[in-house]
């Protein structure tokens, strides 16, 4: 290879590594702009049901805050009793989580839509809702 190809060469990998980084730079710009919106509508969500239903942890929660494949929050109450000796009643199958969940699910409302492929935030969901109900993780301290 010539001196003057090399340099071309050369000339054309810079000219792509830059191009390269520039669509990099845009991309992790988009990505902190949607982490930016994301918890904008976490705290909205959290002001809005707070004021609804009452204290997170409590009458409700948010799963999915952290926006693990890109589906954003789903927010959930406490199930009724019916609902609730409904799911202690039947064996834990995809279907009857989903019942549960779908149940208690407030935002968004296209919960079944977006949870379609992705059955682990339902069992998320379901976990917060028995949460919710009084379920403890960890050691039980106390007289009860």
């Amino acid at each position: 290879m010539s001196a003057e190809s090399t340099t071309n060469v050369e000339d054309a990998r810079a000219k792509r590594k830059a191009e390269l980084l520039r669509e990099k730079a845009e991309r992790e710009k988009q990505t902190q702009a949607e982490a930016e919106d994301h918890e904008m509508l976490c705290l909205e969500l959290e002001a809005k049901y707070t004021s609804e239903l009452g204290s997170r942890g409590v009458f409700f929660e948010i799963v999915n805050e952290e926006n693990s494949l890109g589906v954003g929050p789903i927010v959930v109450k406490g199930a009724d009793d019916v609902a609730l000796k409904s799911w202690e009643l039947n064996e834990e199958t995809p279907e009857t989580r989903a019942k549960l969940a779908t149940a208690c699910v407030v935002h968004p409302a296209n919960f079944t839509e977006v949870t379609r492929n992705r059955p682990i935030l339902v069992k998320r969901c379901v976990l917060a809702i028995i949460a919710l109900a009084g379920a403890r993780s960890g050691p039980r301290t106390g007289k009860y």
